[in-house]
């Protein structure tokens, strides 16, 4: 299958690239005793989603399972069945579809159980969604005795994930590993980024309304969180927070302003506030599930209009994102990898800087034009996958890579390092069959 859930042809060979230069790597010095026992902690990123939808086969293809695969080491995953949860879109957008055939006009609360029987906890601990405070505090008990809290996929997820009474830090306490991946941060951004709505939350836990947590609650709860990780005696690995307000999902209403004659055999109307508008859409998520009716209509052929609005309407989940928006959820991801850079710092962990990364994977995505955003197998590129946010199965080799290349050098371990992007020579949006 093309796009979304399954492994591409280049997501294969590149997870190949670094896979296979582990074969009779360290077997028995630095890396095998670093990853003797590895545990990964943290939200949307280390769990693997992506096309907006957690899957067995991104579970697999995740930056630390990569990372352990290529260290030798094992690490198990709380796999999902077929199609996941949730179910992800599928290439091209354009079809409005889920791998579950369900429409992708909406978020799927749909959630598959486990595709075998494996014992709770595994090596992945993540959690989409997951705040510091969460993975501090949050369990399958609690989460479903806060029940209105909640989502159905959280309902769904934790006792997926953990034993009834163990958060994710709890359960990495009692692992005793001797390599935690921490990935912190992003989740107390990505709901107001996603949804183009920035409610701060004033206290932890936060309520439901709230989209984003500011850097100073991050702060304490990233404090406690490493004095409990620094007790294990493990090595620790931080991640930065990428900015993610600059993913290729995200075009001004101008930049569609101009597009807007080839949006509409498509059935979608521009509207005339996006000329000249600064704000940023969220392509994926508002203009592609316009596309009606399902499958794409031939160029030319008429079919139900759809507008596209790029005014901001402040408190809605409206996938828009002012200037003053951008600039507030910048500085909270400016301000968390401060700290991040401090508390790795003074504690001697291992820093990968996520943040500096993911310019690069961003980066080269091109225009938006209909024919790429609707009717190609990869319209964000090679390394972002079709929410257009998240990382796609090469990005997360990527990842990987560098991941691999920050313990090497700060740990003295060997683990295999490639540059998946030199790999990589097939066009970054090809079409869909």
């Amino acid at each position: 299958m093309v796009g979304g859930h399954l492994l591409t042809s280049s997501a294969r060979c590149l997870a190949l690239v670094v896979l296979l230069t582990a074969c009779g790597g360290d077997a028995t010095g630095p890396t095998a005793n670093l990853f003797r026992n590895v545990v990964a902690i943290g939200g949307d990123l280390t769990a693997g989603v992506r096309d907006d939808g957690l899957t067995l086969e991104s579970q697999r293809e995740s930056w630390a399972a990569v990372l352990a695969q290529a260290a030798g080491a094992s690490f198990g995953n709380p796999l999902y069945r077929s199609p996941g949860c949730a179910a992800p879109v599928v290439a091209p957008l354009g079809l409005g579809r889920r791998a579950s055939g369900a429409l992708a006009t909406a978020a799927d609360s749909a959630c598959t159980g486990a595709a075998a029987s494996f014992t709770l906890p595994t090596n992945n601990l993540a959690i989409p969604g997951a705040t510091a405070w969460a993975v501090r505090n949050a369990t399958p008990r609690s989460v479903t005795q806060a029940n209105s809290a909640y989502s159905a996929l959280d309902r769904a997820r934790y006792p997926h994930v953990l034993p009834a009474t163990q958060s994710q830090v709890t359960a990495a306490l009692i692992a005793q590993p001797t390599l935690v991946a921490l990935e912190l941060g992003s989740a107390e951004v990505l709901a107001a980024i996603r949804e183009g709505r920035v409610s701060l939350a004033t206290a932890l836990p936060s309520a439901p309304s709230a989209t984003a947590v500011p850097a100073a609650l991050f702060a304490a709860e990233l404090a406690m969180i490493a004095d409990s990780l620094d007790r294990t005696g493990a090595r620790v690995m931080a991640t930065t927070v990428p900015h993610f307000t600059k993913a290729p999902a995200f075009r001004t209403g101008n930049a569609l302003w101009a597009v807007r004659a080839s949006l509409a055999p498509f059935g979608i109307t521009v509207a005339a506030d996006c000329n000249g508008s600064a704000n940023l859409v969220n392509v994926a998520a508002l203009v592609a599930p316009l596309v009606a009716p399902p499958p794409v209509p031939a160029a030319g052929s008429a079919g139900p209009s759809a507008s596209v609005s790029c005014s901001d309407r402040p408190g809605t989940a409206d996938r828009v994102l002012t200037p003053g928006d951008v600039t507030q959820l910048d500085a909270i991801v400016d301000a968390m990898n401060a700290e991040l850079r401090r508390v790795t710092t003074a504690r001697h962990w291992v820093l990968v800087d996520l943040d500096a990364l993911y310019s690069t994977l961003s980066s080269g995505a091109g225009a938006v034009v209909s024919s790429a955003l609707l009717t190609c197998a990869r319209p964000f590129g090679h390394w972002i996958s079709l929410d257009g946010i998240l990382p796609s199965g090469p990005g997360h080799v990527r990842i990987a890579a560098a991941a691999a290349a920050a313990l090497n050098q700060a740990a003295g371990t060997a683990v295999p390092v490639a540059d998946p992007a030199l790999a990589l020579t097939a066009a970054a949006c090809a079409s869909t069959p």
